[in-house]
């Protein structure tokens, strides 16, 4: 049998022979799959309209999930950032309120000290300036709060100083200090400003470049920035012996000229005047919280015709501290001698009232009840330039923790009169001999006041008296004792 050969059409040939009708059965098969294919219907298209709206939807939403995400990311900072802001703040008004107590506790304690000397100043005008509820509030408000504090910090510390100030004035004079006026060289200008021209005197010409002092000798008029200087000046180029204590005289001649100023021009006369002066410079004036500005004001006006003194007191000799500044030495017992005396007669030395009839003399008797040896002993010794006879000095069996003044029969006045330069009360004794006074020294007595080693162990030498506008030969020492009559123009170094 021959052969025969078929083709499928694609260039394959099959050999028909022993698997030939398997082959065409797998030939017809892929036939009838092709014809099937190629007559389906394809699927339809797609709208492409809606295609390109769906794209950009959701473009759109993706690009709004992630500003989500951005916005709650700056969220999530931004509550962060306010949390450590209020734990902040939280911190900052926990101070502020130690602060407050604190400052608190400290005017307590000063007003219970210093009642009568605690300042009235223009800073008490301050408030307290507390932040409101509201944080951003409060955090604004925390610059002028702190700034308010450290006003009233500082106006603390100012009466502190002031109160340190009359104490040690108080104690090492031994007089009572009724009131006390501050007035700043703001003040003085301001003053100045209103009654200029002054009149002023000068033995020489002078001339300060610190200062800016620029005078001729004699009478002048000066304005009131050259009072600033003529006040301030504390060297003098022509004069290497000009002292401290000349330029207090200075101060001095300028007070007088500036009350016959006021005489002449009527405003130490009329109230009015005089009260409006006073409001010219009244944010540079302190004054006690006792002090009855009104009063002054009413007294003032009744001493237009009264002579006025001034005196400086005079020192020892010059020195050095421990920490090497500059100080004056003072003879401690001479100069509450001359104090004493100026205030009870007017004049420095002890001279009796001849049209007096002499006075028992009374004894004072000084226990100490201090761990202090001598102190008994020196504080006889300065007490008794008030005319108190010395008596006995003993100590105490055991230690007193407040001093007292006891007297008997007949010391009345002297006790009390003693009892108000100490600050202490008077109280009459049956156990005290008569014209005696007895002070017991407790432990809150100002001891260093009187252990300084400036008692001295003699008799004081009498005071002389120098006219503060003395020239020559005769000008006054840093060791004289001057006086500065208030009637004319003084002229001073």
């Amino acid at each position: 049998m021959g052969a025969t050969t078929m083709s499928n059409g694609s260039g394959a040939s099959l050999r028909p022979g022993r698997h030939a009708p398997i082959a065409l059965v797998l030939a017809l098969l892929v036939a009838l799959a092709a014809g099937t294919a190629a007559g389906a219907a394809p699927p339809p298209a797609p709208n492409a309209a809606l295609a390109a709206k769906a794209k950009a939807l959701q473009a759109k939403l993706d690009a709004q999930h992630a500003e989500v995400e951005r916005l709650a990311e700056r969220l999530n900072a931004t509550d962060d950032r306010r949390q450590r802001l209020q734990r902040s703040l939280e911190r900052l008004k926990a101070r502020q309120a130690a602060a407050a107590k604190e400052l608190d506790t400290a005017q307590r304690q000063l007003d219970e000290q210093a009642r009568a000397t605690y300042m009235n100043g223009p800073q008490w005008l301050l408030g307290e300036l507390v932040g409101g509820a509201n944080p951003t509030d409060a955090m604004r408000q925390l610059p002028v709060t702190k700034a308010a504090l450290e006003a009233r910090a500082a106006v603390l510390a100012e009466g502190r100083g002031r109160k340190a100030e009359i104490d040690t004035v108080r104690r090492l004079l031994t007089v009572p200090i009724d009131h006390f006026i501050e007035v700043t060289l703001g003040a003085f200008f301001q003053i100045a400003q209103v009654v200029q021209p002054i009149t002023v005197c000068l033995n020489e010409d002078t001339s300060d470049s610190y200062s800016g002092a620029d005078f001729h000798r004699g009478v002048q008029q000066i304005d009131a920035a050259q009072a600033m200087a003529f006040v301030r000046q504390r060297r003098d180029e022509n004069d290497q012996l000009f002292t401290d204590l000349d330029r207090t005289r200075r101060q001095q001649a300028f007070i007088v000229s500036l009350v016959n100023a006021m005489r002449h021009g009527g405003a130490l006369s009329s109230p009015s005047e005089l009260r409006n002066l006073l409001q010219v410079a009244q944010q540079n004036i302190a004054v006690d919280a006792a002090f009855d500005l009104a009063g002054f004001v009413d007294q003032a006006t009744r001493l237009t015709d009264s002579s006025l003194s001034l005196y400086t007191l005079p020192i020892r000799e010059f020195g050095r501290d421990s920490r090497g500044e500059d100080v004056n030495i003072v003879d401690v017992q001479g100069i509450r001698s001359i104090v004493h005396n100026l205030f009870t007669n007017g004049s420095p030395s002890a001279t009796p009232d001849p049209t007096q009839s002499p006075s028992v003399p009374v004894t004072l008797d000084v226990v100490n009840a201090t761990n202090h040896d001598g102190l008994g002993t020196s504080v006889e010794r300065s007490l008794g330039a008030d005319g108190l006879t010395a008596g006995t000095v003993t100590t105490a069996d055991s230690l007193a923790e407040t001093s007292t003044i006891a007297y008997g029969p007949g010391a009345g006045g002297a006790a009390h009169t003693l009892a108000d330069r100490l600050e202490l009360t008077a109280t009459a004794s049956d156990d005290v001999a008569p014209e005696t006074v007895q002070l017991t020294i407790g432990t809150d007595f100002p001891a260093a006041q009187y252990m300084s080693g400036d008692t001295p162990t003699t008799t004081p030498t009498p005071i002389t008296t120098v006219d503060a506008t003395a020239t020559g030969t005769q000008a006054p020492a840093p060791t004289d004792l001057t006086q500065m009559a208030g009637s004319d123009t003084p002229c001073v170094k």
